[in-house]
């Protein structure tokens, strides 16, 4: 495998040769402002900047659709065009005397088929409460229609034959003014409360199609597409769900969502992936959980605690049917709220109502319904508090989310089936969307795949068309040349090799001593083949090492306690080990798991943190790779940077993206800057994690962090059942700064001088919604920081660039044709369309109309 460059990485760095002016003047309007929609002002139009112009011209197609009214080029929405939007109710007949102390509401897929239930009894003239009026509805507590109903207030109520009797009330309509959201993306003044409620409208057009068509699990954005479904749409086996161990499946997903671009609305639509409980026999799933296929082992008297308690966990909150085989008309759909007893169902005794007489589950079910049941030694599941079922009358229902972490077994298997090569994810696109061609010649084939054509209707209903692909222009930006201590390497298709016996680390730094940790006693022999040619190439490399090649400082990890003791007593011995065997604590302490994502990896990196090593964890299988270049170059690049090393240089004067004769300097090789990057980590049941990194030299090598602890928000007093949430808004902002700039202030060995006025600033991990926060509450701690270093030095004038990234995005791209698509390895063109060169830029056609962002990859 090629290196891949640190800077600039592929996904977005190499937009800093052509960096966003700073600004400080940009007009937003906070809550309080008059001009802000919820005082009722309008949205300001923000300055934009031109496109840039560096780089090859490249042809691409993306995977957003382009949005028009039927006979024109685009979404043309007459000035008095209006849609509107009604409250709708939902609640079982038995709630809604109580529906004033806001009774829980019936799960998202449960409302879908109530509505889908009205909807089909006025297609068969059952009733006629909407007049005709097709709506859209958002599985919560609205609809949208293009017209109004004939009453402003509808009632009815819905049956279910499993599920019971719901009211339904339609009231409250609401008009949207369509036309605002078009002066939305031609950069006028618009009502963000009509914007916001039309895009509102657009996306719940798709995702009520979908879910109507074919009753699958779904989110606001996201439908999922179990095994019937994937069948009845034709998109082929290889997307029908996979079985990934654990009683569970991964499902492929179908992401839709409307972005507006400066010509309008578009679809973006993309694959996805969810994890999901198998449906089927409740007893073959827990089985499946257990890893077993022998009944006898999901006895309540062969199970031991800690299986019970996995098991119980596992079960909670499961969806499933009640179904004792022919003695029930209908099946019955409940919740296990208690997951399973402790006995099995002979021994799992209660009280009957009527004759107060206390009997088994087992000899209920034989004495009121005539079942003997074939595993009575099976506990029961806990439906609610004195309600047990036996588990071979279950079955589990059709779509059960599951929410936790999947294990590294489970990790593996999912990764086949969620890594979709490019040509895959289009060809998938186009078996839902159209029936055209991969990469259509000319004008884009018309759209009438499976998902358009339950669409239909809703589409004709609100005028709407779907087009193909957007086809657009981007740009690649070329990468610079790369220099080691005496030699350098040019970057092909966003990679480069280094040389054994030619190339050496620009700063290689010193090693003196580790250690190594190995969890399998059996992996000694490979370790001591392998470490000696690492430590043989480091040399190569330009690394001093005072000591034998052979010499090791080996320690074997023990799983006596819990994975947080057995680390901690390995990383402990490891310490010792490494005085004894070379004289001087461990630069570094290697840990060889067998597995990749070992759940211990965190512990093992925190417990190096915690005594101020540094930590290289590496996996079996690289040991048995002791003679192949690629590896020991890789694993001899993290030591020397993880040591304070720079492995290597940017070839002057190579850094501005331009085609190889016309290069010149970079922006930043003229404008010495100071780079930030911030982002938040955050894991379940435990507080958020800070960390801001600072560049410390002016190649952009050598960093610094500052880590930090997130508070919690507080719920309103008022507020009885509420938690506390996570913020997402770095609290300590201001003295993380502040600390990293004075650091940058005294790096190196002379006195003290001013940071670099150049400040560029990477907020990731933000989403849409928190734009607002970032500009009242980061930005003005960074400025805060900013004052307090200029108390130091008065004539810093620092000048901020702040970026916002996010990766976990929906657009994807491809090139247009052979010509412009990355070459394989030996330099020829592929048989098929792979990824986007590396450096492509899109700023524009798909970028917000207003904040003009850029997609790079």
């Amino acid at each position: 495998m090629a290196q891949q460059p640190p800077y600039p990485p592929r996904g977005g760095m190499q937009v800093l040769v052509e960096p966003v002016p700073p600004r400080f003047d940009v007009p937003v309007w906070l809550p309080n402002h008059p001009q802000h929609p919820a005082a009722g002002g309008s949205w300001s139009v923000r300055p934009g900047r031109e496109t840039g112009t560096r780089g090859l011209p490249v042809l691409l197609y993306s995977n957003a659709f382009k949005i028009s009214s039927p006979g024109k080029r685009g979404f043309e929405p007459s000035e008095n065009a209006c849609w509107y939007k009604y409250q709708v109710t939902i609640l079982p007949t038995r709630q809604r005397a109580a529906a004033a102390l806001s009774p829980p509401l019936p799960p998202k897929q449960l409302l879908r088929k109530i509505w889908a239930k009205l909807e089909e009894t006025e297609r068969n003239g059952v009733t006629s409460l909407l007049g005709g009026v097709l709506a859209v509805y958002d599985g919560r507590s609205a609809c949208y229609t293009t017209r109004l109903y004939p009453d402003s207030v509808i009632s009815t109520t819905v049956t279910l034959p499993d599920r019971g009797t719901f009211s339904l009330a339609i009231t409250n309509p609401i008009e949207i003014k369509v036309y605002e959201l078009k002066k939305w993306w031609q950069r006028q003044s618009a009502e963000q409360s009509h914007v916001a409620e039309a895009l509102a409208a657009l996306n719940t057009l798709w995702v009520h199609g979908l879910s109507t068509a074919f009753l699958a699990p779904a989110n606001r954005t996201t439908t999922f597409i179990g095994r019937p479904e994937a069948e009845s749409m034709g998109v082929g086996r290889e997307h029908s769900p996979k079985w990934i161990g654990g009683g569970l499946e991964l499902w492929r997903g179908f992401f839709q969502s409307i972005k507006l671009t400066p010509t309008g609305p578009a679809l973006n639509g993309d694959t996805t992936s969810g994890v999901f409980i198998r449906s089927g026999s409740l007893q073959t799933v827990a089985l499946d959980f257990l890893d077993s296929r022998n009944s006898n082992h999901l006895n309540a008297s062969v199970m031991d605690e800690r299986q019970k308690i996995r098991l119980r966990r596992f079960l909670t909150n499961l969806n499933i049917d009640i179904f004792p085989h022919n003695h029930v008309k209908h099946k019955r759909a409940v919740k296990i709220r208690g997951g399973i007893t402790d006995t099995s169902a002979r021994d799992t005794y209660f009280t009957l109502r009527e004759t107060n007489e206390t009997v088994s589950v087992e000899e209920y079910f034989l004495r009121d319904f005539n079942i003997r049941l074939q595993y009575p030694d099976l506990p029961c599941v806990v439906v609610k508090a004195g309600v047990n079922y036996p588990m071979e009358l279950c079955s589990v229902t059709v779509g059960n989310k599951y929410r936790r972490k999947l294990n590294a077994a489970q990790q593996k298997n999912a990764s086949a089936f969620q890594v979709l090569k490019p040509e895959a994810r289009f060809e998938f696109l186009r078996k839902l969307l159209n029936d055209g061609t991969l990469l259509p010649n000319g004008q884009p084939a018309p759209v009438f795949g499976p998902l358009p054509a339950h669409m239909g209707p809703y589409l004709a209903e609100f005028g709407l068309e779907i087009g193909g692909r957007l086809k657009l222009k981007g740009r690649q930006l070329l990468p610079p040349g790369i220099k080691y201590r005496q030699s350098g390497a040019s970057v092909t298709r966003g990679a480069w090799r280094m040389t054994k016996g030619r190339d050496q680390f620009a700063l290689a730094k010193g090693f003196i001593s580790y250690a190594i940790i190995i969890a399998n006693p059996r992996d000694e022999g490979d370790l001591r083949s392998f470490f000696p040619a690492l430590i043989d190439a480091m040399r190569e490399f330009g690394m001093t090492l005072d000591f034998p090649s052979d010499h090791h400082a080996v320690v074997h990890m023990r799983e006596d306690e819990t994975p947080e003791k057995d680390c901690e007593s390995a990383v402990d011995s490891a310490y010792q080990r490494a005085l004894q065997v070379f004289g001087k604590p461990p630069q570094v302490i290697f840990c060889v798991f067998k597995i990749a994502n070992d759940p211990r990896y965190n512990i093992f990196k925190a417990e190096g943190a915690r005594r101020g090593v540094a930590t290289q964890a590496m996996q079996t299988t690289l040991l048995k790779k002791g003679g192949d270049l690629q590896t020991l170059i890789n694993v001899g690049m993290k030591v020397n940077a993880k040591l304070g090393g720079v492995n290597f240089l940017h070839t002057a004067g190579t850094t501005s993206g331009d085609e190889p004769n016309l290069r010149r300097r970079g922006y930043l090789e003229d404008h010495p800057a100071i780079v930030f990057g911030a982002d938040l980590s955050d894991s379940p049941g435990k507080p958020s994690i800070a960390a801001v990194v600072a560049s410390m030299d002016t190649h952009y090598m050598l960093s610094a962090d500052a880590v930090s602890v997130q508070r919690l928000i507080e719920p309103p007093t008022n507020a009885i059942d509420a938690r506390a949430k996570k913020d997402e808004i770095i609290g300590d902002l201001s003295n993380m700064v502040f600390n990293l700039l004075k650091r940058r202030s005294t790096f190196g060995n002379g006195p003290p001088v001013p940071p670099p006025d150049t400040v560029i600033f990477f907020r990731d991990g933000v989403s849409d919604g928190e734009f607002g926060a970032l500009i009242t509450r980061e930005i003005p701690a960074i400025k805060q920081a900013f004052k307090r270093m200029q108390a130091e030095f008065p004539s810093w004038s620092p000048r901020l660039t702040y970026l916002t990234c996010a990766k976990r995005h929906h657009i994807r791209l491809i090139p247009s044709d052979e010509k412009n698509s990355e070459k394989t390895k030996n330099g020829q063109v592929p048989k098929v369309i792979g990824n986007a060169p590396a450096g492509t830029v899109v700023d524009t056609q798909i970028v917000d109309p207003r904040s003009k962002p850029f997609q790079t990859a």
